[in-house]
């Protein structure tokens, strides 16, 4: 449903005939950073328009490699053309065909419940205004279709529930990926196996009392405060 803010999820659509060299497309990625753009299932989204299928060809060549530097392995392209789009793109000053649309979106609920409605912008006047609109045929198909209506808004729950759990498990990945990787890297060192190894033999098999008798000559001698024995938040050694 609309309920637009200045948080709410947001893409591009750039014309590719104007994306002529590298800093283009490094502007273009910059915006993926955004917490609010629109990444379903986690890859963002990028709508173009161009003429020729070669230039679209030889920008998503370039922009996939330089997209894959980035950490952006996957990235969805939907092209608005009105011969070849799969979506409709709108501008904000035809509010009457951005209502008209809006309708037959919500029509299809409770049973298409995924409404991607691409409206270009060129202010906040159109995004106050679109938020009101929207707000307005939202109300109107509330009062007609209650049911849809609420099975829509719990769908939605779910559906944000779940893309925040898939981004929470990749996360959580990719930390034992890295885990894995520290590992096997800490293992390959001889230097580090050595340390290891001295560590193990050596001090940790030490008696506990030993230990902290070693912590207080560390004291005496200026090498390490007092308040850092009774406060881990100190800073323990002195330079």
């Amino acid at each position: 449903m609309s309920n637009i803010n200045y948080t709410d999820r947001f893409c591009l659509c750039v014309n590719l005939a104007l994306i002529t060299d590298q800093a283009a497309i490094e502007a273009i990625l910059s915006f993926f950073f955004f917490q609010n753009y629109d990444k379903p299932l986690g890859i963002p989204q990028l709508l173009v328009q161009y003429e020729e299928n070669a230039i679209y060809n030889d920008f998503i060549e370039l922009f996939s490699k330089s997209a894959a530097l980035q950490g952006f392995n996957q990235i969805n392209v939907v092209c608005v053309n009105p011969d070849k789009s799969v979506c409709a793109l709108l501008s904000a000053d035809k509010l009457l065909d951005i209502r008209t649309v809006y309708q037959r979106c919500l029509d299809q609920l409770p049973l298409k419940v995924d409404i991607n409605l691409y409206i270009s912008v060129f202010g906040l006047k159109d995004i106050i205004e679109l938020n009101i609109a929207l707000e307005e045929e939202e109300s109107l198909y509330k009062q007609q279709n209650l049911n849809g209506y609420r099975l829509a808004e719990e769908y939605k729950k779910l559906v944000d529930c779940v893309n925040q759990l898939e981004l929470i498990n990749k996360a959580a990945k990719q930390e034992i990926d890295n885990q894995y990787t520290f590992n096997q890297i800490l293992k390959s060192g001889s230097h580090a196996v050595y340390l290891q190894n001295y560590y193990d033999n050596e001090y940790e098999i030490l008696p506990l009392w030993y230990k902290q008798l070693g912590h207080i000559i560390k004291v005496l001698t200026g090498k390490r405060s007092l308040r850092s024995l009774f406060d881990n938040n100190i800073t323990k050694y002195e330079n």
